[in-house]
């Protein structure tokens, strides 16, 4: 190469600038004074210390990359291969759990129908009995009324069957009447609160743990973290 202001070749290398100049650029130019050095003892010693780069790359921080790629690879071989284990454990702890739920359910529900069918087959007798005396009640009325407007006062042929049709009202009006229902409607469901649903439902499933992956923004370092809040005997 050729300085372009004096046309000489750029045999320097001026420091403080960090440019290539030639020699006039160093005796009569904008670089007088400053720290020149010829460029072919730049070039080496350049050359040298990239050399010397190159080789600790070489022989230290290639083969750190290499371990570490390969750590790395290994733990996510691992944790596939766990996940799958893990997985296979949680799936076998939630099936009987899921089963027992549901026999529970199918027990709460035959109970509610039971308590149905005992206290409609109450009330039914109840009503069975109230409707006897009320038909017994309307024929007693219905067949006194005839027999007072039909009879007259002086027919003493038909006293009997006048006192027949008063001790029959008076029968049924003192019969006990059971005007109170025997059985109530009131049945209820209380399901416990969510928080509560599903922290005994975990406590059935079991517990997972993990290590927490360490990071520069993190302050725990190989550390076990409860991600569930339960109690377990899987580990």
């Amino acid at each position: 190469d050729v300085c372009l202001d004096h046309g000489q070749a750029l045999l320097y290398h001026c420091k403080d600038c960090n440019t290539s100049v030639c020699g006039d650029c160093c005796a009569i130019g904008d670089h007088t004074g400053h720290k020149a050095t010829k460029a072919t003892a730049i070039v080496s010693e350049k050359k040298h210390k990239v050399a010397g780069e190159i080789e600790k790359l070489r022989t230290n921080v290639k083969p750190r990359l290499v371990q570490s790629v390969r750590a790395v690879d290994d733990v996510t071989s691992k944790l596939t291969r766990n996940t799958a284990e893990v997985r296979g454990k949680i799936e076998a702890a939630v099936v009987p759990v899921v089963n027992t739920v549901q026999v529970c359910g199918q027990k709460l529900l035959q109970d509610v129908d039971d308590i149905e069918l005992r206290r409609t087959k109450v009330l039914d007798q109840q009503r069975d009995g109230l409707q006897h005396q009320l038909d017994a009640a309307r024929g007693a009325s219905s067949f006194g009324d005839e027999v007072i407007k039909e009879m007259s006062e002086d027919n003493e042929a038909c006293i009997g069957l006048l006192v027949a049709v008063e001790e029959r009202v008076e029968s049924i009006c003192h019969e006990k009447i059971e005007d109170k229902p025997k059985a109530h409607a009131d049945i209820d469901f209380q399901p416990p609160p969510e928080d509560t649903l599903v922290t005994k439902a975990m406590d059935l499933i079991g517990r997972l743990l993990s290590r927490n992956a360490s990071a520069a923004h993190s302050s725990v370092e190989n550390g076990f973290t409860q991600t569930c809040t339960v109690n377990s005997t899987h580990r």
